[in-house]
C-alpha cells in the first residue's frame, strides 16, 4: 500500500495535480481541514483532499502500522474529480482494490 500512495503522489505530481511549496495554490485552512463533509467538498477539491488529507492520513495509518481501512475513492473521483488523468483514477482504483485486499481476511 505505502509504494501505491507514493505512486499516487508521483502521478499527481508529473500531471501538475500536487501543491508545491510555490503553487497559487495555498494549503487549505485549519478550518477547511476539519470540513465534516465527504471529501471536504464543501472546502477544497478533490485533488486537494488527495493531497492534503487522503495521502497524508494514509502515511499515517501506514507509517503507524495500524489496520488499513476499507475505502473505495474511485468512485468518488470519477464523480468529484472530473479532470482526473486516466493514470491517477487507475491508481486510486489499484488503492481501492489493496484495501479490499486488506480487509478480506
Amino acid at each position: 500500500m505505502a509504494s501505491a500512495i507514493e505512486t499516487l503522489v508521483l502521478l499527481m505530481d508529473n500531471e501538475g495535480l500536487w501543491p508545491s511549496t510555490n503553487s497559487t495554490e495555498a494549503k487549505p485552512s485549519e478550518a477547511a481541514l476539519l470540513s465534516q463533509v465527504p471529501f471536504a467538498l464543501d472546502t477544497m477539491g478533490f485533488e486537494s483532499w488527495l493531497a492534503y488529507v487522503f495521502i497524508p492520513k494514509m502515511r499515517h495509518i501506514l507509517s503507524a502500522q495500524m489496520p488499513i481501512p476499507n475505502m473505495s475513492i474511485t468512485p468518488a473521483a470519477e464523480q468529484y474529480f472530473t479532470s482526473a488523468p486516466p493514470a491517477i483514477l487507475d491508481q486510486l482504483k489499484t488503492i481501492d482494490g489493496l484495501s479490499s485486499k486488506a480487509n478480506s481476511n
